[in-house]
């Protein structure tokens, strides 16, 4: 009699073992560190004037609402946890500002970003290009990606995002007479309205004061007969609330 349980009580163990083991998910967080919030979270009633160095027309930048913060949730089995913060810009140029935890939804990408979303260009659910990024390492021209699986089942990729390289660091760079001790530029390269990534955009960041001078080399054609167009935008005054 005994014999016969001894099968029995392993079986039980091992369908009870199993079904543990399957439902342990190891959660890991990916938190904003303090100094990026330091350097581009920008609060209502900042703002930025833009003058197109090419037409001499001008925009002004500023933020529209309160920053929100959040977290999202991504891997295959939400096992990943990405605080971010969304701040809403009124602009001819952009449309939101976004800083994240974790580059895109892969964590082998490190970073903590700071990105915009370029009026116009469609990017899927990204939220926009990257425009500058923090590494806890002290080094400069950095590259990588920022990449978003837009399926709500994540097994089943479609995936939407930009490339990123940092092509330089500057000090005391000059923008219409206005000396910035410290400007970082990062070229996004996405694949804008058509197939190809070819289209980039070049922020020149300043750690907070904001983007000092943004170029645009894009196709305007939206999904028409391709139209290359080289914009420039250079700053001529702003105000900065942290």
């Amino acid at each position: 009699m005994m014999g016969e349980r001894i099968p029995l009580l392993c079986l039980i163990i091992l369908v009870l073992f199993g079904c543990t083991k399957k439902q342990t998910v190891q959660v890991r967080y990916f938190h904003i560190p303090e100094a990026l919030k330091k350097v581009a979270i920008f609060q209502k009633d900042t703002y930025w004037v833009y003058r197109n160095d090419s037409t001499g027309e001008v925009d002004c930048t500023y933020v529209s609402a309160i920053p929100v913060s959040g977290t999202r949730m991504n891997g295959d089995q939400n096992e990943y946890i990405t605080d971010y913060i969304q701040i809403p810009v009124h602009s001819n140029l952009f449309t939101q500002f976004y800083l994240s935890g974790m580059l895109g939804d892969f964590p082998q990408y490190s970073g903590y970003p700071f990105f915009v979303l370029a009026k116009g260009f469609f990017m899927g659910c990204s939220p926009g290009e990257t425009a500058y990024v923090l590494y806890d390492d002290s080094l400069i021209n950095h590259n990588g990606g920022n990449w978003y699986n837009c399926n709500t089942d994540p097994k089943i990729p479609e995936i939407h995002g930009d490339e990123f390289i940092e092509t330089g660091e500057y000090s005391n760079f000059v923008v219409n007479d206005v000396v910035f001790d410290k400007v970082r530029e990062t070229r996004s390269i996405f694949s804008g309205f058509g197939d190809k990534l070819d289209d980039t955009i070049d922020f020149f960041f300043s750690p907070g004061n904001g983007l000092v001078k943004i170029i645009f080399k894009v196709d305007t054609s939206a999904y028409h007969e391709e139209k290359r167009a080289f914009l420039s935008w250079s700053l001529l005054r702003y105000k900065v609330v942290q």
